[in-house]
């Protein structure tokens, strides 16, 4: 049985230990025990990833050449990376982005959106993704060949809009300020604004194939239950989400050949008991959720695993997606390898969501500064503007400062065509880049996110598991890989003991020992 670990106080990152020994023959009575039943088969992985913010590929861009092949190698590469092929990206600005509103229908009234352009996300965004791209490829190609994967994996990509264009709302801003609290923040209740908002998603599905980032996945609104005073947001309850899908998203979508159809995934909230009542409006109008591949969540809300749960029993053969996760940052420990506490709450989490049904998971942020930016976000007079973790941390020298406000000039190369002037109160100009080091450090959450990642290969199938005579704080889950090459079993202790473990193969009655550290994760692989 072979072993990786990662472990507190330690050197320990991904670090290959010495093989375990697994034989014929039943655990020793008392010992803990983690079972692992092959024929308890459940979802299949479509993934793992992280997000394509405005932030973090304009970081990427600022980085010189050695520091974006280390970077892509780290998150895209599986030999010496942690394997990713998924990613989302928000459609035009999110609170993450050097660009606050930021569309991509930029022009008022353009109902005919003739002058609909992704211009602004050639100079960051899709570079990014193109490099994330053929790194997958080429990762694929190679454990497809050695590992039982699929060769020739393209990157997954989930498209979300923060906002719908401005013009289109009620309070005709993306950011929903404080006249919105009269006005509404929301798109207009409107047949013909609704039809124009769904050829915006037709026309981004279209731009980012002919771009070369076809779009896996749709969600129709980033946290439909969100309205942000501070950056770009929109409302759409369940009752309005699934009217818009049923008249105008679906059936838009659904004139595009089926091998370039994004699926639709609802939600893109937190996963708790407002999630089953959302999931299950739309799930229970056969009309609307014809259209519908399944559903998306985030974590803020805390662990509420049952939820994911009961929403597979609404709809079993429709897909679960985490699709964003993060947590506030620790600027004192960022160079330091980042806080261990955070990275075990990305891997609890992401155990919790494979065994109730989850299928992938993306995390926020691929990549930020040490102080959590660059983000956009308006003042809250007497606020702190706090910042946010990442699995990789950066510095660039030259870079903006945690709130950044930086060159509009794309989106102003879209209004030019159509005759108009550059939007208003923008700052102009990149900030000057300065010679000086540049560094990167990945967090415990790197880690602790590669013990899943790197090993449980797309294809692969969530196996039953089962934990006897353990402390609290000690989680586990198990997958088989695709093709039947082997078991992938990740184990987290999150107490400071270390815990002997008797893992027990229940198919074929093979055993084996493994003590795992207190605050560490293993990865373990049988045949």
């Amino acid at each position: 049985m072979l072993v990786t670990q990662t472990a507190a106080n330690t050197s320990q990152r991904l670090t290959p230990m010495p093989p375990r020994a697994f034989v014929k023959g039943g655990a020793a009575p008392g010992v803990a025990t983690l079972t692992v039943d092959r024929s308890a088969t459940a979802q299949t992985i479509v993934g793992f990833g992280g997000a394509f913010t405005g932030s973090s590929a304009w970081l990427y861009a600022q980085m010189n050449a050695t520091m974006k092949a280390q970077f892509i190698s780290m998150y895209f590469g599986r030999a010496q990376g942690i394997g990713y092929t998924l990613g989302r990206v928000p459609m035009g600005s999110a609170d993450f982005a050097v660009q606050p509103s930021v569309s991509y229908a930029m022009v008022a009234n353009d109902t005919d959106l003739e002058f609909f352009s992704i211009d602004v996300e050639r100079a960051w965004k899709l570079p990014l993704i193109a490099d994330a791209s053929a790194a997958v490829q080429a990762a694929s190609a190679s454990s497809g060949r050695v590992r039982g994967g699929a060769s020739g994996q393209a990157l997954g990509l989930v498209a979300s809009p923060w906002s719908p264009p401005a013009w289109m709302k009620t309070n005709k801003q993306m950011i929903c300020d404080l006249w919105s609290i009269v006005t509404g923040c929301q798109i207009e209740d409107s047949d013909a604004v609704k039809a124009v908002y769904a050829n915006y998603f037709v026309k981004t599905a279209q731009a980012y194939r002919q771009a070369g980032a076809p779009i896996r996945w749709f969600t129709p609104q980033n946290e439909p239950g969100v309205k942000p005073f501070t950056y770009e947001g929109s409302e759409m309850n369940a009752e309005q989400q699934t009217d818009f899908i049923e008249r105008h998203l679906g059936p838009a979508l659904a004139t595009l050949p089926a091998a370039e159809r994004p699926g639709i995934l609802v939600y893109d909230w937190n996963k708790n008991s407002d999630y089953v009542q959302f999931a299950g409006t739309v799930y229970n109008n056969s009309a609307a959720s014809q259209y519908v591949e399944g559903s998306a969540v985030h974590w803020y809300d805390g662990d509420h695993f049952d939820s994911l749960s009961q929403v597979h029993a609404l709809a079993p053969g429709k897909i679960i997606l985490a699709t964003e996760a993060t947590a506030r940052n620790d600027v004192d420990k960022a160079w330091e390898g980042g806080s261990w506490s955070i990275g075990e709450h990305y891997l609890h989490d992401l155990l919790g969501d494979l065994n109730n049904h989850v299928t992938g998971f993306i995390h926020w942020n691929l990549a930020l500064k040490d102080d959590g930016g660059p983000l956009h976000v308006g003042p809250i007079v007497g606020l702190p503007i706090f910042g946010s973790d990442a699995p990789v941390i950066v510095d660039v020298p030259g870079s903006p400062p945690l709130q950044a406000d930086v060159s509009a000039e794309q989106a102003d190369a879209v209004l030019a065509r159509a005759g108009q002037p550059p939007l208003p109160g923008r700052g102009r100009g990149r900030a000057p880049r300065s010679a000086g080091e540049q560094r990167i450090m990945a967090q415990v959450s790197y880690w602790y996110v590669g013990h899943v990642s790197r090993y449980a290969l797309p294809g692969s199938v969530v196996l039953g598991t089962a934990l006897s005579s353990v402390p609290d704080g000690v989680e586990a889950t198990a997958v088989e890989l695709p093709g039947g090459a082997g078991v992938v079993v990740v184990v987290l202790n999150t107490t400071p003991a270390p815990v002997v473990l008797d893992v027990v193969d229940a198919t074929n009655g093979m055993h084996g020992n493994v003590t795992v550290p207190g605050n560490a994760a293993q990865t373990l692989r049988f045949a």
